[in-house]
């Protein structure tokens, strides 16, 4: 799991500054109610199943990571810290990273319960599809079976590295907005709002197609009905159940794809706008 982390920057999760930040860390006093997000969060699959769809419960395991990534800046700020931290030895850099790879040691628990709890289904699916591919290939064909174990491996993959994504994307954001505000509260809010607003956002967008209030702009065809519905799946459930939800193979592939790499890629530029904005900092 620690090698994941590093995929998101350099710093050393057992290291000094990391295990100085993470004892930092604000006390999880709500720990049972946070293990039962765990289990939902582990559960996601049921939840995004057509048919049994509660949109947004499986997320709630992601508020520690918010909370906490919220403060750790502005609470230097706050508490008259910053300035005798920048004038130790280390970089701005190293302080900043040494609290991101904080956020990660502070969610690996929760990490490594969800993924644990998803490999299962995950496995199962698989070997069932696999055992499935004497029956499928002679009806199918070639094609059908290649554009659908193609998406099926894309759910896979995201479906079991997307607990570590959420982390790194949530706690660059909530980071990257703690260099902003001056208060502990001023961030939470913030950061909370800002989250909210990347998960109704899109749907806000996608409602007048999904009514028909633009369909004498847009027109109605194929291909705005395909990408309604895959924009409206990727925000409500995740790109990982596009393909269940009647988006065409390749295209949830690519779905899956694109969301993964736009949001990583988001995840290092905020990383690095809370680098270059910590270092602005003036108490």
């Amino acid at each position: 799991m620690q090698r994941l982390f590093r995929l998101f920057g350099k710093f050393d999760v057992e290291g000094p500054l990391v295990i100085y930040e993470f004892k930092r860390m604000p006390p999880l006093k709500w720990w049972g109610l946070s293990r039962f997000f765990d289990l939902l969060g582990g559960f996601e699959f049921v939840f995004a199943l057509p048919g049994l769809s509660i949109p947004f419960v499986h997320w709630l395991w992601r508020i520690p990571t918010l909370l906490a990534s919220a403060v750790v800046i502005c609470r230097e700020v706050e508490d008259q810290t910053w300035n005798p931290l920048r004038a130790t030895t280390l970089e701005v850099r190293q302080i900043v990273m040494a609290k991101y790879g904080a956020i990660f040691r502070y969610m690996e628990p929760h990490l490594l319960m969800i993924v644990a709890i998803r490999a299962i289904p995950a496995i199962i699916f698989g070997v069932s599809w696999i055992a499935s591919t004497v029956t499928v290939l002679p009806q199918e064909g070639f094609e059908y079976w290649l554009s659908t174990s193609a998406a099926f491996l894309a759910m896979a993959v995201y479906f079991l590295f997307s607990p570590v994504l959420d982390v790194a994307f949530d706690g660059a954001l909530g980071m990257m907005i703690s260099t902003f505000a001056e208060r502990r509260s001023t961030a939470l809010i913030m950061t909370m709002l800002a989250r909210l607003s990347g998960w109704l956002l899109p749907l806000a967008l996608t409602a007048p197609l999904q009514y028909g209030l633009l369909n004498g702009m847009l027109g109605v065809n194929q291909i705005n009905v395909i990408a309604l519905k895959a924009v409206a799946v990727v925000s409500t459930f995740g790109p990982a159940y596009a393909f269940l939800w009647g988006v065409p193979a390749w295209i949830s592939v690519m779905v899956v794809l694109v969301f993964l790499i736009s949001r990583y890629a988001l995840a290092r530029v905020m990383v690095e706008v809370a680098v270059r904005r910590a270092g602005e900092i003036e108490v």
